[in-house]
């Protein structure tokens, strides 16, 4: 695999991020994700650290089941418009619908780990609270609050990888579940520095695009919504979360279009 290959993949997956058909297709799905952050923002908005601490990456990990499922499609209608062949978005709904239910699953593993992990920070802050022992304990413990929240922060990395590898992998490759597994564990291990490569290369839009939007959001809300009560503020992050979901329209469907070429060059080793 050599740089024109990368090139090409790049370039190939932007041609065919701006469409007004995927962009329909994407938009309410980020907006139910949208949703989804600001409803536990809300609720984390007067809760106490660890509440609010657990619901700011609840939400990632609930999203990723449903963004598994879209990029699933995606990749299906971006293969048919590389290979420029008529498609329904409808059908490949159909067809892909036993896929879309299996990718549910196949994230609910990190959630629930996530959960776990949550439930003993929990347990550690409530020892903190002990009279007389407790500063000390908390003291003595505190790696191990350090190590949850590392462990959030690596599960939400595996979860935006699994969504660059897994997608493509679950809609191009018609094996079973066995074997996908098996190719997707052999891949890692064969090739774990190529998917790393291509996989932070897709990652440069969203993260420049996200920096740009938590920063004008930040922003916003300091400067036009800091003096406005709680309610209302609420009212005012669902009313952004339309805008959010619009720009970010175009970043996903560029992620999931070079995910598809992506596992093209490093499992079937050409492009599509």
């Amino acid at each position: 695999m050599e740089f024109v290959d990368f090139e090409g993949a790049f370039h190939r997956a932007l041609y065919f991020t701006f469409s007004k058909k995927k962009m329909g297709i994407v938009f309410p799905f980020l907006l139910v994700c949208s949703f989804i952050y600001t409803f536990c923002q809300a609720i984390a908005l007067h809760a106490g650290i660890w509440v609010s601490l657990s619901l700011f990456f609840a939400p990632f990990f609930i999203s990723s089941g449903i963004l598994l499922a879209l990029g699933i499609v995606l990749v299906r209608v971006y293969y048919h418009e590389v290979k420029n062949l008529p498609y329904d978005v409808r059908k490949i709904l159909e067809v892909s619908s036993d896929l879309l239910l299996s990718s549910l699953y196949l994230s609910l593993p990190l959630f629930v780990i996530y959960l776990v992990s949550w439930v003993l920070l929990g347990v550690l802050m409530a020892f903190r609270e002990i009279p007389g022992l407790g500063a000390q304990l908390g003291a003595l413990l505190s790696f191990a609050p350090f190590l949850l929240i590392l462990s959030s922060l690596v599960l939400f990395f595996l979860s935006l990888l699994l969504l660059f590898f897994a997608a493509p992998l679950i809609a191009l490759d018609r094996s079973g579940r066995k074997q996908k597994w098996a190719l997707m564990v052999r891949a890692f291990s064969e090739k774990s520095l190529r998917i790393v490569c291509l996989f932070l290369l897709a990652c440069v839009p969203m993260t420049l695009v996200i920096s740009a939007l938590v920063t004008s959001a930040h922003l916003t809300s300091v400067s036009y919504l800091g003096d406005i009560d709680g309610l209302t503020q609420i009212i005012a992050w669902f009313v952004m979360a339309l805008p959010i979901s619009l720009v970010l329209s175009p970043v996903l469907i560029f992620f999931f279009n070079f995910a598809a070429e992506s596992y093209q060059l490093i499992i079937r080793q050409k492009s599509l």
